[in-house]
């Protein structure tokens, strides 16, 4: 990329399609981990590759998050992306599982907002304090809408005004 002369700064960003195997976890300033449940009335199962899930059941997507670094390094905003997998069909509205006998942790004091579409889920986040150097933990829940193999694209954790903190599962 060429850029001539002007006065003022300029970002320049470039991503490269991989696959979701090959695209290895990333933690630059963050870290990031994400995990898949089967719930199953009142309780959670961990589910990994080989688990095979029924058309109609319902997954809880936890991902747990660390914004490390010194407030210098970073700013107090961050945005978590987590593609949803095909297949699958983020459930908005999810007040039964954050009480009762799963409590889900489905929200953090320090997420703002999140939406959702067909496509993936959006977590914005703004740090209460800075110098909380703690595990958050959000999530949603989704539905197995077709039957199939899929593979999730890895999530993402950016930093929103310092690009060099970053992670990826």
């Amino acid at each position: 990329v060429t850029v001539g002369a002007f006065d003022g700064l300029a970002t320049l960003r470039a991503k490269a399609r991989l696959s979701a195997v090959d695209a290895p976890p990333l933690a630059e300033g963050f870290s990031l981990e994400r995990r898949y449940w089967l719930i199953s009335g009142d309780s959670k199962t961990p589910i990994d590759a080989s688990t095979s899930i029924a058309q109609g059941a319902l997954v809880y997507v936890e991902l747990a998050l660390r914004l490390n670094g010194a407030r210098d390094t970073r700013s107090s905003y961050a945005v978590l992306v987590d593609p949803i997998a095909a297949g699958f069909t983020p459930l908005q509205e999810d007040k039964e599982w954050r009480g009762g006998a799963l409590a889900l942790p489905l929200a953090h004091e320090s997420l703002k907002r999140r939406a959702f579409s067909a496509r993936e889920a959006t977590f914005f986040l703004e740090e209460p304090a800075w110098w909380m150097d703690q595990v958050r933990t959000v999530g949603y829940v989704m539905r197995a809408d077709f039957a199939g193999r899929f593979t999730a694209p890895p999530a993402t954790l950016e930093d929103m005004y310092w690009a060099r903190a970053r992670a990826r599962t």
